[in-house]
């Protein structure tokens, strides 16, 4: 009777071992099946930032080459300033020049008008030589000296 007893005990422990040896089974087929769900998601969120990323990163350097691009033509820009402040300068510089060429044409004028005598010729009076331009012989006879006005 105490082998019997003996007997029942370790079988009912056996069962006992045995049922938490299958729930402890089932808890691992479970954790392995959430595992590789998990591992399907990180795949994806893995594959989903590599896309992103590569959009990202060909966007980036898209908006570098833009970038690239204007400042090029930024640079373009400022030289076509730059030689549109020259060519304004010069010709401030010529206008200024004419309008000193016109001032001394208009007083040479005003001094020749004073010389002339009714029915002569402009010419200067006895004894003085009539000035003309400085380096550039003396003008055509003829010439109209308002052409410059």
């Amino acid at each position: 009777e105490e082998v019997e007893e003996a007997a029942a005990k370790s079988a009912k422990q056996l069962k006992q071992r045995t049922a938490k040896l299958r729930a402890a089974r089932d808890d691992l087929d479970a954790a392995q099946e959430e595992i590789a769900a998990l591992a399907a998601q990180l795949s994806e969120a893995q594959a989903a930032l590599a896309a992103n990323e590569g959009r990202v990163g060909a966007a980036a350097r898209q908006a570098e080459r833009d970038l690239e691009e204007a400042r090029a033509a930024l640079l373009e820009r400022e030289k076509e300033v730059e030689l549109l402040k020259e060519m304004v300068r010069a010709a401030r510089s010529d206008a200024k020049t004419k309008e000193m060429q016109n001032q001394q044409l208009r007083r040479k004028l005003r001094t020749n008008a004073g010389t002339v005598t009714p029915g002569g010729t402009g010419a200067s009076p006895p004894g003085k030589a009539a000035p003309g331009p400085r380096g550039k012989g003396a003008a055509p006879a003829g010439s109209n000296m308002m052409q410059v006005l």
